[in-house]
């Protein structure tokens, strides 16, 4: 026993530094990971575990051939020899098994295809979302596919080159590498210039105050403009977002949530249209508006699109809206889900 300790740390031995670091993926620095990560963490460590039980297996084998070839007739040698062999070639069964039941959970319960909701609108068409699902991995796809930085930087580089539906930064962490030919790494989910770090505002910004216990309601209003770019606000800024009116404040809005905007935007081509946004005053008692994740667009068929390519749900009640917590949307109007052909604006939570 002693003596395969020995080779397996000597084997082990043999395995450069720069891969051990791939277990430490880019986004440990932020703590702001996405499901690839997971998905990929798993992939590498399953390869890892094939490829070193494969060498040790066949360090064993071969050792128990030269024994069994110079046994000279001996039984007790023979039979060392065969436990040998056949307990090798058991470990690496056990390790293949152990690594597909690794796979099966990491698809079935972290799989990225069970966030996507496309249109089925023919003029958009229909897309097909199972190619990374359970599906996929009993032979619609390989298995290494599910989450490929490579397809990743690809993507990114020639966007709808790639029909990987995860390539792409809203299913990667903060500072993974999404292009190979610029240095452009993921941030809150976009495809941006390294570092990922917030933008840094503009000059003599226009301070909002907070809102009491609501969280994000805080912040630089002319920043947060001034990164929504071409995005249309309808209202001038709120003097004071818990009781002012006819006003719109995106002061507090969260990176995440302002780079979602902006990708939405560019999905439908300029249609974005923020009606409502941290600001209280406005909106009903014991609104959800505040949270920097929140906001309200105007609504158009553009719209909701975009936002379904995106991933997000088209919810009929705010009660299943708040039971999700996140990605999703409704047809509102006064704080009422109504039909979209006649709602006056989209809800939406990121």
């Amino acid at each position: 026993m002693n003596r395969f300790s020995a080779i397996a740390l000597m084997l082990l031995s043999f395995v450069p530094q720069t891969a051990h670091a791939e277990f430490l993926r880019a986004c440990t620095v932020s703590g702001n990971c996405g499901v690839c990560d997971i998905a990929a963490t798993a992939v590498t460590l399953g390869k890892w575990l094939i490829t070193g039980s494969a060498a040790l297996a066949l360090v064993v084998i071969v050792w128990a051939s030269t024994v069994f070839a110079t046994s000279a007739g001996n039984p007790e040698k023979i039979q060392e020899a065969k436990k040998q062999i056949l307990g090798a070639v058991f470990g690496v069964g056990i390790v293949f098994a152990a690594f597909y039941l690794v796979l099966w959970i990491v698809m079935a319960f972290a799989n990225p295809s069970s966030q996507f909701r496309y249109s089925e609108d023919p003029a958009a068409g229909k897309k097909v979302t199972d190619a990374a699902g359970l599906r996929g991995f009993l032979g619609g796809a390989a298995w290494w596919d599910l989450c490929s930085e490579a397809d990743l930087r690809t993507n990114s580089d020639n966007p709808g080159s790639v029909k990987n539906e995860t390539a792409d930064c809203k299913f990667w962490g903060d500072d993974t590498s999404c292009s190979d030919k610029s240095n452009k790494v993921c941030c809150s989910g976009v495809c941006q210039d390294a570092p990922c770090v917030p933008s840094a505002g503009v000059a003599a910004p226009t301070r909002i105050p907070a809102a009491p216990g609501v969280p994000g309601a805080a912040g630089d209003e002319a920043a947060t403009r001034s990164q929504l770019g071409t995005i249309e606000i309808n209202k001038s800024p709120c003097p004071d977002i818990n009781t002012s009116l006819n006003c719109t404040s995106v002061a507090g809005l969260s990176q995440s949530t302002i780079n979602k905007l902006i990708e939405a935007d560019g999905i439908c081509g300029g249609c974005i249209i923020i009606t409502g946004g941290t600001e209280r005053g406005p909106h009903a008692e014991n609104t959800t508006h505040g949270r920097p994740n929140v906001v309200d667009i105007g609504n158009s068929q553009d719209a909701r699109t975009a936002l379904e390519q995106m991933g997000l749900v088209r919810m009929t009640s705010f009660q299943s809206g708040y039971a999700m917590g996140s990605n999703w949307f409704i047809c509102d109007t006064a704080g009422q889900a109504v039909s979209c052909s006649t709602a006056s604006h989209l809800h939406v939570e990121f």
